[in-house]
């Protein structure tokens, strides 16, 4: 009886722990902004100039890496115009737009990162 009660205790254990592993995830998915919410900012900024061909986001234990944004600008001074537009959002920390993107006049092809800050500035 006594190692049934042990077995028992250990089950009750074990199931306890997975049902707040459970939970936490519950609560850290609610506190997560939806990638939606982040592709809807990058697209709204980029102008008629600007066609964004790929956006690709992802999460690593919870951290949103750096966004990546490929396209295509008609001229150098919608790209710079965009990169600009990016960094003045309050939760967009860095914007890397490589100098060599910029070599070209026209039909810029371009590959912008993107470092957003999912924690709210108090």
């Amino acid at each position: 009886e006594a190692s049934q009660k042990v077995q028992d205790y250990q089950q009750t254990s074990t199931a306890l722990v997975r049902s707040s592993q459970e939970a936490r995830m519950i609560m850290n998915q609610q506190n997560t902004v939806p990638f939606s919410t982040y592709i809807d900012l990058v697209e709204s900024m980029k102008g008629a100039n600007v066609q964004l061909s790929q956006i690709r986001m992802s999460r690593s234990e919870g951290e949103l890496s750096p966004v990546v944004l490929t396209g295509v600008a008609a001229d150098r001074q919608s790209l710079a115009s965009y990169r600009d537009q990016l960094l003045e959002q309050s939760n967009i920390e860095s914007v890397d737009l490589p100098i060599s993107n910029l070599a070209r006049d026209r039909n810029i092809n371009f590959t912008i990162t993107v470092v957003i800050n999912e924690t709210p500035e108090s």
